[in-house]
């Protein structure tokens, strides 16, 4: 049964209810805490009856335990309308889930996807600093069943309910763990309207040298959020590291592992900071979605530096393009490359 409290472990049974037939049948009821630890145990037993459950009770482990009622949550559960909640490009708004969530209960959602995201979204966006997923959700006809809700980046958990309602899923959520970790609704990010396109040439690897030009393009706050390169071999980032000093930045910064297949969903990845002496110095972790014929990003912020810079792949035939010409009358005339390379 449902009924989670903030400030009590509550109380709800470890099996399902028997059916009339069953008799009495003996049950556990399990005290659980927001953060999802069992708390303590008690032994009951069970008999259904003509519309309504008999239950024998023993008293409380303690006064901050409680036996909590099922509430059908497909019939009471109130509206979350609000469009900052909707995982997208759109960054914290203040509006911290603490102070406006209001009481414990059963909600759904009216944005979006209209259901909590099951895989982790980017840091800052979509409400709220930390905004939480779960692994997956119920089908039609399970009931109210337990989740576990993250928050990526950070080791914070909180127990929620969730059930399939058929036409929506309803969540029992209490007040958040923290002001800065807020619900939020999943979103398609492979629509147009939610990632953000970047033509930055200065990004392509081979195109300027750190140094030429450089801006603080990834320290903007518009730069989390969702994007699509629309640049590059593949309009893609980088896999392999980065050459040095490449790609208008001292830091480059590309992918630790391979990009996801149009069949995976969102995945993590993480993005390594490339110097001259190490091709992973530092690193922060992104969302990648392929979306069929390109990728999108959830990207946050680099470290607080202006020589940080998410690096995409250039096809090394551009190269004939990128580089500089030099007119020289000792050297003659010759075009001479941004970096030393091979072209296979």
């Amino acid at each position: 049964s449902s009924g989670i409290n903030a400030e009590y472990g509550h109380g709800h049974l470890q099996n399902s209810h028997p059916e009339q037939a069953d008799g009495i049948v003996e049950n556990n009821i399990k005290f659980l805490s927001t953060s999802a630890s069992v708390a303590a145990n008690r032994r009951t037993w069970v008999k259904a009856c003509d519309g309504f459950y008999l239950y024998r009770l023993r008293e409380s482990p303690g006064s901050t335990y409680r036996y909590c009622e099922a509430t059908p949550g497909c019939k009471h559960a109130r509206e979350l309308e609000d469009m900052w909640r909707v995982n997208s490009r759109k960054m914290m708004t203040g509006r911290y889930e603490g102070s406006v969530f209001g009481n414990d209960g059963w909600v759904y959602f009216t944005q979006g996807l209209k259901r909590i995201p099951e895989s982790p979204p980017p840091k800052s966006v979509g409400g709220c600093t930390y905004n939480g997923y779960i692994d997956s959700h119920p089908k039609e006809g399970e009931g109210a069943v337990p989740r576990i809700m993250r928050f990526p980046g950070v080791d914070k958990e909180q127990r929620i309910e969730v059930e399939n309602c058929g036409d929506k899923y309803v969540y029992f959520l209490t007040k958040s763990i923290a002001n800065d970790y807020c619900y939020v609704a999943d979103t398609d990010v492979c629509s147009d309207d939610v990632y953000r396109e970047v033509d930055d040439v200065r990004r392509l690897h081979y195109s300027h040298k750190y140094g030429t030009g450089f801006t603080r393009f990834d320290l903007d706050n518009k730069f989390n959020g969702w994007i699509r390169y629309t640049i590059g071999e593949g309009r893609m980032m980088e896999e392999p590291p980065a050459l040095s000093n490449m790609c208008t930045t001292e830091y480059q910064g590309w992918i630790d592992g391979k990009h996801p297949a149009d069949n995976e969903g969102v995945v993590r990845r993480k993005v390594c900071w490339k110097t001259a002496a190490n091709d992973c110095l530092t690193f922060n972790e992104i969302s990648i979605k392929n979306c069929g014929g390109y990728y999108v990003y959830g990207i946050s912020k680099p470290p607080p530096n202006n020589q940080y810079g998410h690096c995409v792949e250039q096809d090394k035939t551009d190269v004939c393009e990128a580089a500089t010409k030099v007119n020289n009358p000792k050297r003659g005339m010759l075009t001479l490359l941004l970096s030393t390379f091979t072209i296979n």
